[in-house]
């Protein structure tokens, strides 16, 4: 039964990979509160059900299953798409427990991830209703027209949602092309916001103390 389990927590670790990279290394085991049962019940979801799940999620292990779940059964459905596409404009705000190897640099400068040095980088914020549904339209489709960041304005977030629902509607859309960092050692570091991170994250701070002595 383990062996059957590890084998499709390994499968699973392969459908969702887009706008995010990995930083030294991640697996599945490190998502905190996250157990087979809860994939298994997440694979029942109806789109409905997680575009509702989408805007409740409070672990990010919970924003895992729904990303995972939508990539798994939801990658043709372009109704469920164009409603993740109308929560890009909703801005709110969840602080997401259970963030261990989770890596969104401007979360780390404002303090509400800490920084264990390795894990799975995310371009988008996951914080916020509309960078988790911009995330998984990403996923989804394979197509990039823009980030969703906890500095984005509410006019960049309609400019966005308006480039996913024509893109949706068959019109033609141009991409965003993120700046290359060919020169760089280690490009998941090399931005500006990856950069202040570390700075505060190399501060003295007994939770993290804590948290890599765990």
């Amino acid at each position: 039964m383990k062996r059957k389990t590890l084998v499709i927590l390994l499968l699973i670790s392969f459908n969702i990979c887009y706008s995010q990279r990995l930083l030294t290394s991640w697996s599945q085991q490190n998502i905190e509160n996250y157990t087979k049962e809860m994939y298994d019940e997440a694979q029942k979801l109806s789109s409905s059900q997680l575009l509702e799940k989408n805007l409740k999620d409070q672990y990010w292990s919970e924003v895992f299953l729904t990303l995972n779940a939508s990539v798994n059964h939801h990658t043709k459905d372009i109704d469920y798409q164009k409603s993740l596409a109308q929560q890009i404009t909703n801005s709110s705000e969840t602080k997401l427990k259970g963030t261990s190897r989770l890596i969104i640099w401007d979360r780390i400068s404002s303090g509400d991830i800490l920084f264990e040095g390795k894990g799975l980088v995310f371009e988008n914020d996951l914080f916020l209703v509309a960078g988790r549904a911009n995330q998984i339209l990403q996923s989804l489709t394979k197509k990039n027209f823009g980030f969703v960041t906890i500095n984005s304005s509410k006019k960049e977030l309609e400019d966005l949602k308006g480039k996913w629902l024509d893109y949706l509607n068959n019109k033609s859309v141009e991409e965003y092309k993120p700046i290359e960092l060919g020169n760089s050692k280690i490009p998941e570091i090399s931005s500006l916001s990856a950069f202040k991170a570390l700075i505060i994250s190399v501060q003295p701070n007994s939770k993290k103390d804590q948290l890599t002595k765990s």
